[in-house]
């Protein structure tokens, strides 16, 4: 049967360090987007290894009976429709390899934001796909958060940023090769699906260096500066958008979403108590409140994107087991009595991808 080979297919997939989970939803995704000979393809690249590490063109032919002109061909194809990652493998060729689940399956489908029968279809199955039980089977558990929250820069306090550069988008971006924006596939499968009309800004998801490079190169991302990647920041800021980021350190993140409590995956989730805050991604601050300095506004009140605060005999009082530390509420802050403090009890970011899938890779041999 047809369906076999789809149904290996993303199991296989399910095998990678950050793997989309296997369910019916993920075979129907796979058999409307690859005809049975391009998913036999993808059954030959390997799980075993960090996103963005692409395997080069001759050793994909060694496992394939094809020529390396004709599947090079299908495989930019499945690239540039997002169904396939394309870089550089380390030695000056382009290579390939299956998308993680967050960082392209299935969320490079949305990011040219197009109105078509089939994103219309991926964005139903998609949703489908990830259930608040997939997401937590995904990313849930003690260990390696594949995300964090990074809170905005001013919620800081700066003799602390100084000393936790990751805790900083300015410093993460200073640090990129290239840089390339998205549209926010959340947002796209939000209104694709026919939901209230989002009012935040749509072209906020940031991708950097290895992850820009091939959104850049099969045209569904486009190239920014530095400026312009910390003005769209900025103004996603400003609109009340979330800073979220791979749980690595700067230099190594590839992507960088602004994510909004209305259609975002985990933003959403949270704020709307779906899944506990620190069962997802790593939250590694949380908010402090000077109530010297305090005037019992309540505008944070309104601010807070999790509903984790709440006005107490003109006081703010802050659910500390849902604050998040995205420091959004310092925006709305008129006397500045609001800042972020690192939690002592949450691990650093990792080193790099390497380390991260590795750990990822050992935790699923031990369940």
């Amino acid at each position: 049967m047809l369906e076999n080979v789809y149904t290996k297919l993303a199991s296989h997939m399910s095998g990678l360090a950050i793997g989309p989970p296997n369910n019916d939803y993920l075979v129907k995704i796979l058999q409307e987007s690859l005809s049975p000979e391009e998913a036999e393809i993808l059954l030959t690249l390997p799980t075993g290894i960090p996103p963005f590490e692409p395997v080069a063109l001759n050793e994909i032919t060694m496992h394939i009976d094809c020529s390396e002109h004709e599947l090079k061909l299908i495989l930019d194809k499945l690239a540039a429709q997002g169904m396939l990652f394309k870089g550089n493998d380390g030695h000056g060729k382009k290579g390939y390899a299956l998308h993680q689940f967050g960082y392209g399956m299935p969320q490079a489908i949305f990011w040219p934001n197009e109105d078509t029968v089939y994103a219309r279809k991926m964005a139903e199955l998609s949703m489908k796909h990830s259930s608040p039980e997939v997401l937590i089977q995904a990313f849930g558990g003690p260990d390696s958060k594949v995300y964090r929250w990074i809170p905005i820069n001013k919620s800081v306090e700066f003799n602390k940023q100084s000393v936790l550069p990751y805790a900083s988008l300015e410093t993460v971006i200073a640090k990129t090769t290239a840089i390339a924006v998205v549209n926010c596939n959340c947002r796209v499968m939000s209104r694709l699906k026919g939901r209230a009309p989002c009012k935040y800004p749509l072209d906020v998801c940031m991708k950097y260096d290895d992850l820009a490079q091939y959104v850049i190169d099969v045209g569904i991302g486009r190239l920014v500066s530095k400026d312009e990647a910390m003005a769209i920041n900025l103004k996603a800021e400003e609109a009340g958008c979330v800073h979220f980021a791979d749980n690595v350190m700067e230099g190594e993140i590839k992507h960088a979403c602004n994510c909004c409590p209305c259609c975002c995956w985990s933003l959403g989730n949270l704020s709307r108590r779906r899944i506990p805050r620190d069962l997802l991604m790593a939250c590694q601050f949380i908010r402090a409140t000077d109530y010297d300095n305090c005037t019992g506004c309540g505008a944070c009140v309104d601010a807070c994107p999790v509903k984790a605060v709440e006005m107490n005999d003109e006081r703010p009082n802050v659910d500390n087991d849902w604050c998040i530390g995205c420091g959004v509420c310092t925006m709305s802050c008129p006397s500045g009595a609001i800042s972020m403090v690192r939690r002592e009890d949450i691990e650093k970011p990792l080193s790099d991808f390497k380390t991260l899938s590795q750990r990822r890779l050992l935790e699923k041999v031990e369940l």
